[in-house]
């Protein structure tokens, strides 16, 4: 299934405001735990490609 920024939108409200119900464009879902919408929220930010973590590598130099 191909996920859409509007679909971590809203997951992302769900969370926010603690409801476990989440409405999609025809569908409803309902979630059994907040672990649960957190799981969802994790598979669709990577299959996205958002929201992971970033390395930054401090670069040293002299000057010369």
């Amino acid at each position: 299934m191909a996920f859409t920024r509007s679909d971590l939108d809203v997951i992302d409200a769900a969370i926010a405001s603690g409801a476990l119900k989440v409405k999609y464009k025809d569908r409803e879902v309902q979630y059994q735990s907040l672990t649960d919408l957190l799981t969802a929220k994790a598979l669709i930010a990577k299959e996205l490609g958002v929201g992971g973590r970033r390395y930054v590598y401090p670069v040293h130099s002299k000057g010369v």
